[in-house]
């Protein structure tokens, strides 16, 4: 009896399987090459100044911004907002 229930076991409902699901070696993709080219830029990047921080154990007293409408952290000195969200 379990050989026949394994065969074909009752979930309660009729289906059937249409499709059949490919073969994985039908399926997969040979790998492609990125045709991208990074490009040297000579701005400074205000972003990657704050990561590489060296003195970021604690943070920098906050004051109000009137370009955001809030008080954020003080930026570094050189440091704008603008350069900040051009990120």
């Amino acid at each position: 009896m379990h050989e026949v229930y394994s065969a074909s076991p009752l979930f309660g409902i009729k289906f059937s399987v249409e499709d059949k699901p490919q073969a994985l070696a039908e399926r997969k993709v040979d790998r492609k090459m990125d045709d991208v080219e990074i490009i040297e830029d000579d701005h400074y990047d205000a972003l990657a100044a704050y990561y590489a921080d060296g003195d970021k154990e604690m943070d920098r007293d906050p004051e109000y911004n009137k370009d955001l409408g809030l008080a954020v952290e003080k930026l570094r000195e050189g440091v704008t907002v603008e350069e900040l969200w051009q990120v």
